[in-house]
């Protein structure tokens, strides 16, 4: 699994499946194990809220959310999360 994402590699999760990535500049997962694929996105305010700066992920910024600029220190924590829902698929 070695998608790109805005012309940029995916950002390996060790920690999910067999092989999983998340999108850079974002939290998105995707991952396999065996022949199990399993993609999860964090549904937010961001798109079309005109109070969305008021709700924020995990004390992600929503400009860094619309702009797809998250940075890594606050991206991979929640990507992690979200991959420990595809490790429960996978069992």
């Amino acid at each position: 699994m070695t998608g790109k994402h805005r012309g940029k590699p995916g950002v390996p999760l060790p920690s999910v499946g067999d092989k999983a990535i998340r999108e850079p500049g974002d939290v998105s997962v995707y991952a396999v194990k065996g022949g199990v694929f399993c993609a999860v996105q964090a549904g937010h305010a961001a798109y079309g809220a005109p109070d969305a700066a008021s709700v924020e992920l995990r004390g992600i910024d929503i400009s860094d959310v619309r702009a797809g600029t998250i940075p890594d220190s606050k991206g991979q924590p929640v990507a992690e999360t979200l991959g420990a829902l595809c490790n429960e698929l996978f069992r």
